[in-house]
Order: structure tokens, then sequence, then C-alpha cells
């Protein structure tokens, strides 16, 4: 496959670079001033290039997409008013003088061939709902990726609804998913800038409509150098784009799937199982001799024709039922039966031969999962996505709930601040009842704010943590990333709240005097947190590619991730929390040496150490919303306890599909039949 992009500089960032520099504003650890060797480079690539034919290969595996064989799924050139003019599609190969006609046509075996002689490399592939192009795109992809060569692109498959193009370059948002598909891949934004990952680009549809024809705009000028690109979409939702914006990809073919002839239907489904060989042949006898039955017209549909082998894959179910024309009046009908009757068969429980993909399967009730994934299909189209991130499941919790949480732990945790810094005082009369006062004050006030900051908000959680502590790293790199850190604005600002958090404690310990004491504490308490939770952020080196593929495997970096940041930040910031307080106490109060070593003093340590684990955990990390979620909704009955574990179940089931760091529904008619939502078909 050929390469496109930038004419051969692998080691410079081309002005496409400066396409994707807000990256580094989300996720800080991405490096666009740095240009690595052509070595490094195209190690990343080939890792890359490893890790997503793993991924597909193991999700067409468990589709079945591949068993025995792909079902045949024809294409040809769409007669709709949406492709280009031929000669700019073909290119250098017409012929001046002669009247071009581009006629593409072929099955699923024949894609990648057809992809590789387009001059471009730019392709869309249109059709109806559940008409197979997202199967379609992913034996693409794999197929590009089994033939590549060490300079060709990496194919990367992707869903198009969390795109925005009025607000994201397209090369913007293929970084950002990038880095969170596959979370150690820091080059990303080098590696588009160089060309050397091409996005196939599933489900323009999914996009809110009045978005389609500014994607198709943006979409041909971030292909306008030659880059290689794929996109599928609904055949209506594309031509009404196309009319509506006056613009066509100006170099890419676009072909239609067809709709799957009987032969090809009756050939999938029989070749299920010696039951599926027992039922089938009179049915499909009965549609071959009434074309214009409902079950026909619907069995056109690749879609349907997987739901339907898997709801009719028992020996006990019979599909001649579906032949009724009372229960079955029209194609919607049957439709709607179909989807309905696939969450119970795919929980259905049925020995299974050693090896097969159900083996390891956990056992749930077929309507209890129903509902817990009607509430799954519900959140993500309030959302308005199909991606299923369990690091956004915490959005799914009330606001007051996750509030009421923050201000709980903090307060608490304060509270037990104020309670040991009295006792380490021991101040008398009216001083100590002052200072436990605007002390227990001013932690109702933390645990307020602290509650409002997780109800509204304003520390949102983007993506887990991508790295784990490590002190692997050059100094020099090190240096640099802690002056960037420390510069900060955000930074910035919690230094000088913790300066103001000083002075309270001066004003609390009573009168002008202690106010000097008071802002040296602050100081000094302030430099502390600044400093580890600097370190917490720059101490880290990316984990290998390979490890964080799937959704289990980033919660399990982001929870060590999290434990380990919340610690040093715990320790390191209690310890110089008391430093302060030394510095404070001991001069206002001739607070004696002696007792540093005291049990109050270490009592107090602890306390602020689990405190600001706890609230580093609550506040500044994807981890701890996500416990607070981990247990809410269980709580509710709105899904199971092992939440995690079930998704994984539902994923080699076949009701959801994994695409890199999240899970999706297996198709979107899937998802919004489940939450009852109407999106027109069926």
């Amino acid at each position: 496959m050929r390469r496109g992009g930038n004419g051969g500089a692998r080691n410079e960032l081309t002005g496409t670079a400066r396409d994707v520099v807000q990256i580094g504003a989300v996720y800080g650890d991405v490096h666009l001033n740095r240009a690595d060797s052509p070595a490094e480079v195209d190690h990343a690539v080939e890792q890359l290039r490893q890790v997503v034919f793993q991924q597909w290969a193991e999700e067409a595996g468990l589709r079945s997409l591949r068993r025995p064989e792909p079902l045949r799924v024809r294409w040809s050139s769409t007669g709709r008013p949406v492709a280009a003019a031929p000669g700019a599609v073909i290119g250098r190969g017409a012929l001046p003088g002669r009247p071009i006609r581009l006629r593409l046509h072929g099955d699923v075996h024949q894609v990648v061939a057809a992809f590789l002689a387009l001059p471009a490399q730019q392709l869309v592939v249109i059709g109806e709902p559940g008409a197979g192009k997202t199967v379609l795109a992913l034996l693409l992809t794999l197929g590009l990726l089994g033939r590549a060569a060490p300079e060709d692109p990496v194919p990367v498959l992707l869903n198009a609804s969390t795109w925005n193009p009025r607000a994201e370059h397209l090369h913007t948002w293929l970084a950002r998913r990038l880095i969170e598909d596959y979370p150690a891949l820091t080059d990303a934004p080098q590696l588009i800038a160089q060309g050397r990952v091409m996005v196939v680009l599933d489900g323009l549809d999914e996009m809110p409509a009045a978005l389609h024809p500014a994607a198709i705009n943006a979409l041909d000028r971030a292909s306008s150098d030659n880059r290689p690109l794929v996109v599928t979409c609904r055949s209506a939702e594309y031509e009404a784009a196309v009319a509506e914006g006056g613009t066509v990809l100006s170099r890419a073919a676009v072909v239609e799937i067809e709709p799957v002839e009987l032969v090809d239907a009756a050939a999938f489904l029989t070749a299920a199982s010696p039951s599926a060989r027992r039922c089938w042949p009179p049915v499909v006898d009965r549609l071959a001799a009434e074309p214009g039955l409902p079950l026909a017209q619907a069995l056109t549909s690749p879609l349907m024709l997987a739901l339907a082998r898997t709801a009719y894959g028992s020996a006990a179910a019979d599909p001649v039922e579906l032949l009724d024309p009372a229960a079955f009046p029209d194609r919607t009908a049957v439709e709607r039966h179909l989807l309905d009757a696939f969450v119970p068969a795919a929980y259905r429980e049925e020995p299974a031969a050693p090896g097969s993909p159900r083996v390891g399967l956990s056992p749930h009730d077929p309507g209890q999962a129903r509902d817990w994934l009607r509430f799954l299909a519900g959140y993500l189209d309030r959302r308005g996505t199909q991606d299923l991130a369990w690091w956004e499941l915490a959005h799914a919790v009330p606001r007051p709930v996750l509030g009421l949480a923050a201000m709980l732990c903090v307060a608490s945790v304060s509270c037990l601040f104020v309670w040991a810094v009295a006792e380490l005082g021991a101040w008398p009369g009216a001083l100590g009842a002052g200072f436990f006062t605007a002390g227990s004050a001013s932690s109702l006030l933390c645990g307020l704010v602290g509650g409002l900051v997780m109800s509204f908000g304003l520390f949102r959680w983007r993506f887990p943590a991508r790295m784990r502590l490590r002190l692997r790293r050059r100094w020099r790199e090190v240096s640099v990333d802690l002056v960037r850190r420390y510069l900060d604005r955000r930074a910035v600002v919690w230094m000088l709240a913790w300066l103001g958090t000083g002075l309270a404690v001066g004003l609390a310990l009573g009168g002008t005097r202690s106010i000097p004491f008071g802002l040296a504490a602050g100081a000094v308490i302030g430099a502390g947190i600044w400093l580890f939770g600097g370190l917490a952020g720059v101490l880290s080196v990316p984990v290998e590619l390979t490890e964080t593929v799937g959704a289990v495997d980033l919660l399990r970096v982001a929870r060590r991730s999290s434990i380990s940041q919340a610690a040093l930040v715990g320790v390191g910031g209690s310890t110089v929390l008391w430093a302060g307080l030394w510095i404070a106490f001991e001069p206002a109060t001739g607070f004696p040496f002696d007792l540093v070593l005291g049990r109050v003093l270490v009592l107090g340590w602890m306390i602020s150490a689990v405190g600001g684990f706890l609230c580093w955990v609550l506040l500044f990390t994807v981890w701890g919303p996500w416990l607070i979620a981990r247990l809410w909704l269980p709580l509710t009955g709105v899904l199971p306890w092992r939440l995690v574990g079930f998704l994984g179940d539902a994923h080699r089931r076949g009701v959801l599909r994994q695409a890199g760091a999240v899970y999706q529904f297996r198709h979107a008619l899937v998802q919004h039949h489940l939450s009852g939502g109407d999106r027109g078909n069926p």
C-alpha cells in the first residue's frame, strides 16, 4: 500500500503538526517539540500495526465474521449523485478524449484489492442500516494490515460519533483518539504529521445530521494531499449531506453495498450448526418461492442475518414462526422481533465445546442482563455517543451524589486534621476553643468547596492516567518537564490557595502576631503540594504499547497510576504540611521540640497522608469518580456489582464490541432498540 502524506520527510514535523498542537494541552505527556529518529518512528509504527491487527483479529473471531467464512457482501459503484467525476478519481490513468466510466464491483473478498488499485486510495462505503458497512471496514482494515509493507501507513478503524468537525481538525481528533485507544502512543501527532496513520472512519451518519456537510468538507481538505482514507455512512444521510453542502470527496470512489442475495443468506444461516442445517432449509425454500415475504426482505441485511442466526441457534428454536403473516405482517415487525430475541439468545446457556468462544462465560439471567444493557444503551443515547468508556460512567451518577461523596470525604479528613492540630497545640481556654471553631468551620467550607467542584465538574476527568511511576527518564527531561508544570497557571493558582490557607491558620491562632508565621506555614505547605503534585506527573514513563489495548488493561494501569501518584502526594504533602505547621506553631506557642516524635504528631501526619491520598484520588484522577459510580450504580440496581466482568462477558457473547479502550454495542441499531430510541429503522 502506497504511503500518503509528506513526500518522505520522515524526521520532521510538517504543517499537519499545527493541526494537532492542542493535543499537548489535554495530554501533557505528548511531546510535540521533538522529532524522533526514523528508527524510533518505524518502531512505533510497527508496534501500532501489531496492536491494531491483534485487536481487530480478536474482534472478528468473537463476532464469527470468518466462521466458516465471511458472509458474501457485494458492493458496486453507486448510482447516487454523491461521487466526484471519474476522471478525478482515476487521475492520471484517464485517457484524454475518451469518455470515462468508473465501474467498481466485487464482494467482501475483493475489497482490499479494489482499494489498493485506486490511485488516491480513498474510498467511501455507503449502504442501508445494517448493510454491513462496519464489517466491510473491519475486514478491509485487517486485509490492509496483512498486506502492509513497513513504509505503509497503519489503518486505524475509528467510530466517527465523537468527532465534531467544527471544533476539531480531523488530525487533531485522530491524534486524541489514538492516544485514548493506545495510551502509550505518545508519538501519535508526529505519526499523523508524517502520514504514517490512515483513518478508517466508520459511521459518519452517527454524528449529528447538522455536522454531516461540514464533516465531508473537512475530510476533503484533510485528504487533499492524497492521504489514504476510508469512510462509511448510510446512503440516505450521505446523499443528503452532499446535496446540502455541495461538497464531495474530490478523489474518493464511492461504492454502495448491495442487499444480500438469498443464496448467500442461506449458506450463512445453515453453516451455523447441525440444527441450523435442519431447521433453515424449509424456510429458505419458502423464501425462494415467495421473495416478497417480510422475512425475505429483512434477511437482505447482514445485521438481521447475524441476529437471526443467533436467535435461532438452538435446537429448540424454530425459524418457521417468522413466516407467520399474522405475527409478522411487515419487515419492521420481523426486525423488531430479531432485535428483541438477540439478547436472550446471546445469554442462553448451553454446553460448549472446548476452545469455543463461549467457554468461561459468566452465567447471567437473560432478563436481568437485558435490563442492565438497556440502562447502558439509554445512558449512551442520552450522551449522544456509541463509546462506552468505564471512566465516564461517573456521568451516570447524579451530580448531587458525586458532590456529597466529595464533601464528606474532604470535610471528614479536614475535621480530623483540625482535631490533630488542636491536640498538638494544647491551647488553653478561649484560644483553643477559637481555633477549634475556626478550624471546624474551615473544614466544612473545604468540604463544601470539594462537593461543588465534583458536582459541577470543575475538575473534568477526561481520560485515565496514562503513566505509571518509574525513575527511568533522563534528568534533563525531568527538569524541563518540572519547570513546564510548575509554571502552569493551575499550579500557580494552587500555590496561592495554600498561601491563603496559611493566612487563615495564622488568623485562627489569634492576632496579628501569628499572621507572619501562618503565611510562612502556608508557603511551605503550598510549595510542598506544588512540588509533589508536579513530581507525581513527571516521574513517569509510558507503559508498553502492547500492554494497554482493552478497557480492562487500561483500568488496571489507571488504578496503579492513581494509587502511585496519590501516595506520593499524600505522603510527601503531609510531610511538608507538618513541617509548615512546625514553622508556624513553635514560635507562636512555644511548642516544645521533644513532642515532634509524639503520638499526636504521628497521628496527625497519618491523617494528613491518608486525607491527601483520598482527596487526590477523588478530585484529580478518573479512578476516584469511577469508584463512586462502581458503588452507586449497583446499589441502585441499574448495573451489576461485577461491572467490568459483565462488560467483558457481554463482549465475548457478541452483544458488545471492543474498539480500543472503549466498548460499543454490536451495532447502533441494537443500542437504539435497547434504549427505546427511534432512529428510523427499525
